[in-house]
């Protein structure tokens, strides 16, 4: 059988979920109107514009460098300030609150074929999952000298490639964490994967939770001054519970766990580890919300976090990636000179500190660290059939 439960989710700042595969760009894809941005639906304008017969100065005018779509409606059309506002509810894919002006691209929340936005399953196991193995190597890396001089050694490596690849850094720990998969959709064996036996449904938001936030991305230069970086994302904002429903799957999971893949002496079951004192599917869940606890309570900086040490707080979406904020920070202190200065710019980071925040929000001019919330666990609501 398949507990399900629920957990609830409480925003303690603002949460970004991005589709990392388009920006909005200013002038042509959105129109900030009375602080609220719309979102244009290309098959919908070019409709409207065939109708009034302004399609092809709008196709000429779009290549110009100077284009701007919301001066070109209100000259071109005619518009007066309620024509605009009847017009962009006619032609919009969606509405969001935003700043009086967003100066530049953003980045949208992601969103399915119909405009709902979401938060994905997968982005929740992928927090868990995160979470998951940085307890892992965390407890790993303080009893494995193995482990630590092949991580520093793979990271040297790594840094001094003509094109390197953070992400890479991440590859060569599949080895030493018995029936765990970084990446499931890539993996080239699935059975191996633990992760299989949870299952998160895609979490579906209401329109006026989401808001055009602005945010600053701090990054390091050559010349180790901090560089930074203005942007606008869309991002739940609000303390409003959301519900998170999850199956788990223990016979699975155990099945899995107890099924070791090729390793080498001092590779680490993971199943076994995440098993320990969880004797039923509440006390697996338990034991999961534990290490995102830790992992986040381990990742407060000392400031911009409106968090506090109670259980259970929990890290999602943009800015919580899985090996900046795990691989990288667990060895940090481990790297000196040279190479030090180079992982600070692969990661982002911007001073000695780290791990440190690489996107901050300002709200009522308070900072605050993007992808905060709090957990709270419910009971078992029902049970399905076993996978």
């Amino acid at each position: 059988m398949v507990p399900k439960f629920t957990i609830k989710l409480f925003p303690l700042s603002p949460i970004h979920v991005g589709n990392w595969q388009k920006n909005l760009h200013k002038n042509i894809d959105f129109i900030v109107h009375h602080n609220m941005n719309h979102v244009i639906h290309e098959d919908k304008l070019f409709r409207q514009l065939v109708l009034r017969k302004k399609m092809d100065e709008f196709l000429i005018a779009a290549q110009t460098t100077k284009f701007d779509i919301k001066t070109f409606l209100v000259d071109k059309l005619s518009l007066n300030d309620n024509d605009l506002q009847q017009f962009l509810e006619e032609v919009k894919a969606y509405s969001c609150q935003s700043p009086t002006d967003i100066k530049g691209d953003y980045l949208p929340f992601i969103r399915d074929g119909y405009g709902k936005p979401f938060i994905p399953g997968t982005s929740i196991k992928g927090a868990i999952r995160t979470a998951t193995l940085y307890c892992a190597l965390k407890e790993m890396l303080a009893t494995n000298e193995r482990l630590k001089s092949d991580l520093l050694t793979e990271l040297s490596n790594n840094l001094n490639k003509p094109r390197r690849n953070p992400k890479e850094l991440g590859n060569f720990l599949e080895k030493y964490f018995q029936n765990f998969v970084l990446d499931e959709w890539t993996s080239g064996d699935p059975h191996t994967d633990l992760f299989r036996a949870v299952e998160v449904q895609d979490v579906y938001l209401d329109d006026d939770i989401i808001n055009v936030e602005e945010v600053t991305v701090s990054g390091m230069k050559k010349d180790k001054q901090q560089d930074t970086l203005n942007i606008y994302a869309e991002c739940i904002n609000s303390k409003k519970e959301i519900s998170i429903n999850l199956g788990i799957n223990l016979w699975l999971f155990k099945q899995i766990g107890n099924s070791p893949k090729r390793g080498f002496p001092g590779s680490l079951f993971l199943g076994k580890y995440i098993l320990q004192n969880a004797e039923n599917p509440e006390q697996l869940l338990t034991r999961l919300l534990e290490f995102c606890h830790t992992y986040a309570a381990d990742s407060i900086p000392k400031e911009g976090a409106p968090i506090s040490k109670e259980p259970y707080i929990f890290r999602l979406g943009w800015g919580t990636g899985i090996f900046s904020k795990t691989i990288l920070s667990l060895i940090y202190n481990e790297v000196t000179g040279y190479d030090r200065d180079k992982l600070m710019r692969a990661v982002g980071a911007g001073s000695s500190e780290f791990p440190m925040t690489r996107k901050i929000v300002i709200q009522d001019g308070e900072k605050g660290e993007l992808g905060w919330a709090r957990l709270e666990k419910v009971n078992a609501a029902e049970s399905g059939s076993r996978a």
